[in-house]
C-alpha cells in the first residue's frame, strides 16, 4: 500500500491540476462514496 501512495504522489506532480483544485472536495466526495459503494454491493 505505501508504494501504491508514493507511486500516485509522484503521478499526480506530473499533472497539471490548477483547474481541478477549484473541486478538490467534489472529487474527494465522490471517490469515497464509490469505494463506500463498491464495499457495500460489490464486495470489494
Amino acid at each position: 500500500m505505501s508504494l501504491m501512495v508514493i507511486l500516485s504522489r509522484y503521478g499526480y506532480n506530473l499533472i497539471k491540476t490548477e483547474k481541478l483544485e477549484r473541486y478538490s472536495n467534489a472529487i474527494g466526495g465522490f471517490v469515497i462514496t464509490t469505494c463506500a459503494f463498491g464495499m457495500v454491493f460489490l464486495d470489494w
